[in-house]
């Protein structure tokens, strides 16, 4: 009786690991996954403030060539303004993705550490 609750207890155990393992693969297959998708959301706004900030600059050339009324200078202020913005606006996205970046992965530091640690518990 005392070998067939060892057994049981036992198959219990690897059944448990196995299970576990599974779930831990399929959290990480998610936590890249979510990456990946962060990472190209992010590039395409990037692209998207890339080009917004090349039209502005246009703008801003086309009314440098041009002659010097107030209203142009003011449009040009306007669009330098503009340019500033979205330089900023890029350096906080930068900043953000890099915090993101640093986020996933200690995330995944952790989870193989943990992963690593459970495998040590369970074949000891």
């Amino acid at each position: 009786a005392l070998r067939h609750a060892l057994r049981r207890l036992f198959a219990d155990f690897q059944a448990d690991r196995q299970r576990r393992a599974g779930e831990d693969a399929q959290l990480l297959r998610a936590v890249e996954e979510s990456e990946r998708s962060a990472d190209a959301r992010i590039q395409q706004e990037f692209r998207q403030q890339d080009r917004q900030r090349e039209a502005l600059q246009e703008l801003i050339d086309d009314f440098s060539s041009g002659e010097e009324c107030e209203t142009a200078r003011r449009q040009r202020a306007l669009a330098a303004e503009s340019v500033e913005a979205l330089e900023a606006e890029l350096a906080v996205e930068a900043g953000r993705r890099e915090f993101a970046d640093d986020q996933v992965v200690q995330a995944i530091n952790e989870y193989t550490s943990l992963l690593h640690r459970s495998l040590r518990v369970a074949t000891a």
